[in-house]
C-alpha cells in the first residue's frame, strides 16, 4: 500500500513533521512519497504487540537520553556565555572609563553632549529630573489631583511646569541623578557593557584616575597631584 501525498498532509505527529523538513530540504513530494514507509500492518498476536511496546520504550528512552543530552549542552553554553560576558563587559568597562575621561575636559568635548570620532561616538547623558515634594499642603491645587476629601500632587503635571516655565511651584524641590557617559559603537544596548557616572575633574591635564565599582557602575575616582 503506498502512502499518497495527501494522506501526508492530512496525517499529524512524526510523518507530518518528517513531510515538512524534507520539504524544507528541496525534496520533491514524489520524491518523499516514494522513499515514505508504508503504514504498518495490524498486529497478528500480544507477542507482536510486546515487540511494539518494547521498541517503542526503547525510542522514547532514546528521546528523553536526546532531550538530557541538549539540556547538558545549553547549561554549559549558557555557562560558557555568562563567563564571557562577564569578562568582555570588564574589558569594556576600562576602555570606556579611560575615553571617557578624555572626552570629560572641556577642550575636548567641546561644550556638546556627544563627539563623534572615527571608531565610535562618546555620548553624555545628563542625568534625569526627580520631584521632590517638601510641603504637600503647600503645592498650588492647578499641580494636584483631586481625590475625595484631599488634593495629591501631581509629579507629571510639576515637572511639565518646571520645564516648561523654569520655575519651582511652591512646595516642591527637583534632584537630579548622575550624568551619565558611554562609547556609541553601533551596537545594541545589551553590547553596551557599562555606563559611567563620575565625580567632577579638576581640569588637571596630569589627573590621575582609578577605577571602582558602585552599583554595578564604573565611577571615575580623581586623583589631583
Amino acid at each position: 500500500m503506498t502512502t499518497t501525498t495527501q494522506q501526508i498532509e492530512e496525517s499529524g505527529g512524526p510523518l507530518r513533521i518528517l513531510h515538512e523538513h524534507m520539504t524544507g530540504l528541496g525534496i520533491s513530494q514524489d520524491e518523499l512519497v516514494e522513499n515514505t514507509p508504508p503504514p504498518e500492518a495490524e498486529c497478528v498476536d500480544a507477542s507482536k504487540v510486546e515487540q511494539r511496546l518494547q521498541e517503542i520504550a526503547e525510542l522514547r528512552d532514546e528521546w528523553a537520553g536526546a532531550e538530557r543530552h541538549a539540556t547538558d549542552q545549553i547549561d554549559r553554553a549558557n555557562k560558557w556565555l555568562e563567563d564571557e560576558a562577564e569578562r568582555l563587559s570588564y574589558e569594556i568597562k576600562w576602555r570606556q572609563s579611560s575615553a571617557m575621561a578624555w572626552f570629560k575636559r572641556d577642550e575636548n568635548n567641546l561644550g556638546k553632549p556627544s563627539r563623534k570620532l572615527i571608531n565610535g561616538t562618546l555620548k553624555k547623558s545628563t542625568g534625569r529630573m526627580r520631584v521632590i515634594i517638601t510641603d504637600e499642603e503647600s503645592v498650588p491645587k492647578d499641580f494636584c489631583d483631586h481625590k475625595p476629601e484631599k488634593w495629591t500632587p501631581n509629579k507629571n503635571k510639576i515637572q511639565a511646569e518646571i520645564k516648561k516655565s523654569g520655575e519651582l511651584p511652591e512646595g516642591t524641590d527637583t534632584e537630579y541623578g548622575a550624568d551619565e557617559y558611554y562609547v556609541d559603537t553601533g551596537h545594541g544596548k545589551d553590547y553596551r557593557g557599562v555606563s559611567v557616572q563620575y565625580a567632577e575633574p579638576n581640569n588637571d591635564p596630569d589627573t590621575d584616575y582609578e577605577l571602582d565599582e558602585t552599583e554595578g557602575k564604573s565611577l571615575l575616582e580623581w586623583n589631583g597631584g
